[in-house]
């Protein structure tokens, strides 16, 4: 399973906003909710134990 990274859509609003003048519709904001309540039902029904992995790339390098 990739990992979701979930500040990626405050950030996509944040600088829709502030650059460009976008900000979500209705539209959107139900589909936001709808993702972030996926992936939380996902994250509390999961039986394995989610283990954080330290980034090495930017370690080997030199980034």
């Amino acid at each position: 399973m990739a990992p979701v990274q979930y500040s990626q859509l405050i950030w996509a609003i944040v600088f829709g906003a502030l650059f460009f003048g976008e900000y979500p519709d209705y539209v959107a904001i139900i589909g936001l909710v709808i993702v972030l309540a996926a992936g939380l039902a996902n994250v509390l029904t999961e039986k394995l134990k989610i283990v954080w992995k330290p980034r090495l790339f930017f370690f080997r390098t030199g980034l």
